[in-house]
């Protein structure tokens, strides 16, 4: 058996370092992606049923975004929340990409949302997985100011096809178009 030098060891070292921090932060671009997604869900669900509408009104996300801050939550500012909201509205597909265990209440969140995104067309729509795995939310909240679904899939498509360093900064001069 050969022997092991100072320097294979330092390389094997730095790229075990290297292949596991990009995993990492993999998972936690997936995880907070599919975090905001679901924050965006439980806001949908509960405007919609509309049980305490009388006490909140239209102070509901000042008024949970308070509360989640006060929880300690980052990123939930009234202006992050209206924008977890947008994002579940835009991209039901990304219920691919939650897992069936997440649940509050006995009511899974995958189950509940499940059934909405069976009714779309998923014509060219990109799946939920490869969304929540290829691109990080900062990028899907930039889609997400596209009004256009085919302007918006067109640059879904682009974007994973490009590596990430210029995506934003394309999405952005895309938007002046």
């Amino acid at each position: 058996m050969k022997r092991l030098t100072f320097a294979q060891m330092v390389r094997s070292i730095c790229s075990v370092h290297a292949k596991l921090s990009a995993q990492a932060a993999r998972a936690i671009n997936i995880s907070l992606t599919i975090r905001n997604w679901v924050i965006g869900y439980y806001i949908e669900e509960y405007e919609r049923a509309g049980v305490d509408r009388a006490r909140y009104g239209d102070k509901l996300m000042d008024t949970l975004a308070a509360a989640l801050i006060r929880h300690g939550l980052a990123r939930c500012d009234r202006r992050e929340l209206y924008r977890y909201r947008r994002f579940y509205l835009t991209y039901p597909q990304i219920v691919e990409a939650v897992t069936p265990q997440l649940s509050v209440g006995g009511k899974t969140v995958f189950q509940a949302a499940r059934r909405k995104v069976e009714t779309l067309s998923p014509q060219f729509t990109v799946s939920g997985n490869d969304l929540a795995e290829r691109l990080s939310f900062s990028h899907l909240a930039e889609l997400v100011e596209f009004d256009d679904p085919l302007k918006r899939v067109f640059y879904e498509h682009e974007c994973i096809r490009w590596n990430c360093r210029g995506k934003k900064r394309s999405v952005n001069s895309w938007k002046r178009r």
